[in-house]
């Protein structure tokens, strides 16, 4: 009796050693911590354009971007995404807006960075994509699109064991010589919060009145089952503050008006 409880006492330890490595217990991002994270990230890494990047940070410190930023000296990897080039690293993926070519409309940064993407990770590391402006409705949400980033964010998460992904982006898109309407933006949010990354881990991280903050695009005044007004525009709210700000973009819909 005392060999078969052994055994038993075994197999199970073995089951949920296993279970833990291959399924990690997922915890929820903290908005706070998220914003001292993209902060770090741009602080190192913005550039003027549309920049974009994916990030792998180790499960153990997921707020800890000294693994990302020791990979390769910042300046190095803003001088060569200044002249058009894809930055692969280990942990980062970053990009901006494909240089101009003769006939042909440029790639996205979004799609750039997710274009077969791979990030060292291991299991239950936190993965975020980061775009400088909300994805655009007609172009990066559209499923019908071939330039769509849904199914290129849908294979990354697929393809590697996170723990939690996170989509985060600055400003909202605002079309230069063109109009986007409300529902549009909500519709392209709601259309990502579809994808492998949900609503819920979908964020808007700006500066408001000289303060960094992250707000998750699910509204909970909804239970979440709408997109908080704080991701698809930049009326005052209630108490008349400034809800941040736009960015305005060339006829192709992704490059930042100087």
């Amino acid at each position: 009796m005392a060999r078969l409880w052994l055994m038993a006492a075994l197999l199970l330890l073995s089951a949920s050693a296993g279970s833990s490595v291959e399924n990690p217990v997922n915890c929820e991002v903290d908005p706070k911590e998220l914003a001292k994270l993209i902060k770090g990230l741009m602080d190192n890494y913005k550039v003027d354009g549309m920049l974009s990047l994916a990030v792998s940070i180790p499960n153990e410190d997921p707020y800890n971007l000294d693994q990302v930023i020791n990979e390769k000296n910042p300046n190095d990897v803003k001088e060569m995404l200044l002249n058009g080039e894809v930055y692969k690293g280990q942990r980062l993926v970053a990009a901006i807006v494909e240089p101009e070519k003769q006939g042909e409309k440029r790639e996205h940064a979004e799609y750039r960075v997710l274009n077969k993407l791979k990030l060292q990770s291991q299991p239950g590391d936190l993965l975020i994509i980061y775009s400088y402006a909300s994805p655009c409705p007609r172009r990066c949400t559209n499923l019908s699109n071939h330039y769509n980033i849904i199914t290129k964010i849908n294979s990354v998460v697929n393809s590697q064991t996170w723990g939690e992904t996170v989509f985060v982006f600055e400003k909202v898109f605002k079309p230069k010589n063109a109009t986007v309407e409300e529902h549009e933006l909500i519709q392209a949010l709601n259309n990502l919060g579809k994808s492998k990354i949900p609503l819920k881990n979908i964020f808007r991280c700006d500066k408001i009145e000289g303060s960094f903050k992250c707000t998750s695009c699910s509204n909970p005044d909804t239970t979440g089952k709408s997109v908080t007004p704080f991701c698809y525009t930049n009326k005052p709210g209630k108490d008349n503050k400034s809800l941040g700000g736009s960015t305005n973009v060339d006829d192709d819909g992704w490059k930042t008006e100087k």
